[in-house]
């Protein structure tokens, strides 16, 4: 398998019982195996995590190495993609004032963070905090950009900032959904795809389907979506 064969998922549920995503060791392996099948050679889990409490922080950050632990000792021998810890934070309170060590969330030994936009309407706040992370030093990350409200991106300029986007690999596989991807990309910027994937049935691994759609309708960005961005990103860890 050549590198442009090969896929980077920076976006990913498999730890198990972390989260709404994979809930037992198996399912995790199915999933794993499954997205090395189709090509992924790395396989960021990026599991949700919301601070509201003073110890959320903590609290997350054992959860899931005590979940990766479990993985690990199970997926001996197995063959799947190499995994890096990361997290899918939500924007909906000011991380930078309220939790020191915040950069702990970043992907393994790198300053880049996956954020996620909170579900309300998006104001300015919200472009000023992911600005922030920036000045502090971390490089973020918007997780499914293209489901937040095209307007709103607009009016709080959050293509004017220097971050990367990230898009969903089932986006790319109905028609009203490519229609966002392809507005979204004549805006500018570097892109990503991760799969997203939180199980085997109902949100399972789609990265090789993704990537066959993306060949055919975004044939000049595919190697950057699937493997070279994500790839760039992932050199720069020091682990």
């Amino acid at each position: 398998m050549t590198p442009t064969e090969s896929m980077i998922d920076l976006h990913s549920h498999f730890l198990p019982g972390i989260d709404d995503g994979s809930q037992s060791v198996e399912e995790s392996l199915s999933m794993l195996t499954e997205s090395k099948r189709q090509g992924v050679v790395t396989c960021v889990a990026t599991p949700h995590c919301t601070l509201h409490r003073p110890d959320d922080l903590e609290r997350f950050l054992m959860n899931r190495n005590e979940a990766f632990k479990k993985l690990k000792a199970a997926a001996a021998g197995s063959d799947i993609p190499e995994i890096f810890l990361g997290g899918e934070v939500y924007l909906d309170n000011n991380i930078l004032k309220n939790y020191d060590g915040i950069e702990r969330l970043c992907i393994s030994g790198t300053d880049y963070i996956l954020v996620e936009l909170p579900r309300r309407r998006l104001d300015k706040k919200i472009t000023e905090l992911i600005f922030n992370l920036s000045v502090k030093g971390m490089k973020p990350i918007l997780a499914h950009v293209e489901r937040a409200d095209g307007d709103e991106l607009d009016e709080i300029g959050i293509w004017d900032l220097d971050i990367i986007f990230q898009v969903n690999a089932e986006s790319f596989l109905n028609f009203s959904s490519r229609r966002r991807l392809k507005k979204i990309f004549a805006a500018g910027g570097k892109f990503v795809t991760g799969s997203d994937m939180h199980n085997t049935d109902t949100r399972p691994p789609c990265m090789l389907e993704a990537r066959n759609v993306s060949k055919n309708k975004f044939p000049g960005l595919t190697d950057e979506l699937f493997y070279i961005n994500a790839g760039n990103i992932l050199k720069t860890a020091h682990l």
